[in-house]
């Protein structure tokens, strides 16, 4: 069950647009003017952030489509929580006012945002700091950009010296001021080599202007970071930089089925001559840096090569630009990974878009392991709404799927493989037993534990319509239900 801020698209109508015989003849039958609105009589709260006009069409299959001129409002609105891959409907009513939120909320103002958990603060050089309200921990310089030329191909990094970081800050501007988000966008330029070689980068340079968004949300623990910019080089690297303040701490990386302890590839002088070990390594969704002391979570949406430095700092790929799916004439592997051919569109050039959060807390253990499962999936998964402006009455909420549980990860529903059951998988990511429940929206007749390939097992007893059930430490626990 989650529930806060989520964002939403509203469509309201403004006026009916004619479609058929003798419709560019018609006559404007409302005038274009912009209704007032809330939801569910005001008492939702809601933040506006953009709005726009558009057409949209209700199709028809004996007749011309239901064609209008519709308001769409993109906002954040403050929910109560709602149960697992639930649905709640929020009537759209024609009443103006909306209740004042009173707590949470986030303020903002040109160089700084600040809820009731962080502060984030923007420099006049361009640099940012996060604080953690209840602890007092703190990360300077959040944000850097780093590149390196890349004489590799798809298979291997080959690092091209001289590395660029230097940025030009040319300004942050307020996005959005709350109550509910708090938004900052900052602009800067990287010039970096047009291109890359065995022999060196070359001295001409593409500008490449890059912008960070920092979003803070009312009541929120973790700040969203989002990255754009195009890229107009070739054989590079372009990664982000983000500082821990962790140093010497232990890294663990989001796996399929939990995070992993990761250490660096240590190979002897031998093995060495046969392959270079690479510096990054993969992620499913989050990575943390942890010390004894304090912690830092990272979410990546979707990129998932990270390095982190010795001084702690998470680096992430944004952009590889290389030429050959594989060359024979690189250091760190003798010799061909694949087949030498060109690679069409491998050096990426154009537009590139990324998206991160950032999440401080204390050591790694095991309230901090849950803490994390449940922003990953306030951070990947918000939750969302948009106009259903057909419906005919209002739908009574659903709470499809719950799974209630200190460190349990939902990995799976889906039907089985011969169709007799829904699959419900979990894991749990803690060392030491758990209780578990799944919940749903429907009579459960039987329950059956069973083993990942689908082979019922044991019959488990559902309890006042939900399943129970104890998972063992860092298991994977499937049950069959229908």
């Amino acid at each position: 069950a989650r529930g806060g801020v989520a964002e939403l698209e509203v469509r309201t109508f403004r006026e009916h647009v004619p479609v058929g015989p003798e419709s560019a003849r018609a006559a404007r039958e409302t005038p274009v003017v912009a209704q007032p609105w809330s939801l569910a009589d005001g008492s939702v709260p809601f933040q506006l952030l953009e709005q726009s006009v558009r057409h949209e069409l209700i199709e028809s299959p004996r007749h011309y489509p239901d064609a209008d001129l519709v308001e769409v409002s993109h906002v954040v609105a403050w929910l109560e929580p709602i149960g697992g891959y639930g649905i709640r409907a929020l009537a759209i009513t024609d009443r103006a006012a909306a209740r004042e939120l009173q707590h949470p909320r986030v303020h903002a103002e040109e160089h700084w945002l600040q809820n009731d958990k962080m502060r984030i603060e923007v420099d006049g050089a361009g640099g940012v700091s996060v604080l953690a309200l209840a602890t007092g921990e703190s990360i300077t310089q959040l944000v850097g950009f780093e590149d390196l030329g890349d004489a590799g191909d798809l298979y291997t990094f080959s690092p091209i010296q001289p590395e660029v970081r230097k940025l030009t800050f040319l300004g942050a501007e307020l996005l959005h001021r709350g109550p509910l988000r708090g938004e900052i966008a900052i602009s800067y330029l990287m010039d970096v080599p047009a291109s890359s070689s065995r022999a060196g980068r070359n001295t001409s340079v593409e500008r490449h202007a890059l912008t960070v968004t920092l979003t803070l949300d009312a009541g929120s623990a973790f700040l969203r970071i989002g990255v754009r910019g195009r890229n107009a080089s070739r054989d590079h690297r372009l990664r982000v930089k983000f500082a821990s303040g962790v140093r010497a701490g232990e890294v663990y990386a989001d796996a399929a089925f939990g995070a992993v302890l990761r250490k660096p590839i240590i190979v002897s002088p031998e093995a060495m001559l046969a392959e270079t070990p690479p510096a990054t390594a993969p992620l499913a969704r989050y990575l943390t840096i942890s010390s004894v002391v304090r912690g830092v979570t990272f979410f990546s949406d979707g990129l998932a090569e990270y390095e982190v430095s010795s001084e702690g700092d998470f680096l992430v790929t944004l952009v590889r630009g290389v030429g050959e799916l594989s060359r024979n004439d690189l250091p760190e592997r003798p010799g061909h990974a694949g087949w030498p051919v060109e690679t069409a569109q491998a050096q990426s050039l154009g537009n590139f878009e990324a998206q991160f959060a950032i999440l401080l807390h204390g050591p790694r253990d095991q309230e901090t392991v849950s803490e994390i499962e449940r922003v990953a999936s306030d951070v990947l998964l918000p939750v969302s709404g948009r106009t259903l402006r057909p419906a005919l009455a209002i739908p009574t909420e659903v709470a499809a799927l719950t799974l209630e549980g200190d460190g349990l990860a939902f990995s799976t529903c889906k039907e089985s493989q011969d169709g007799a059951w829904t699959v419900l998988r979990c894991v749990n990511l803690l060392e030491r037993d758990v209780s578990g429940r799944w919940r749903t929206d429907t009579v459960i007749h039987e329950a059956r534990a069973a083993r990942l390939d689908e082979t019922p097992a044991e019959e488990i007893r559902v309890i006042d319509g939900a399943v129970e059930f104890v998972a063992k430490r860092r298991s994977v626990v499937t049950i069959l239900i229908r």
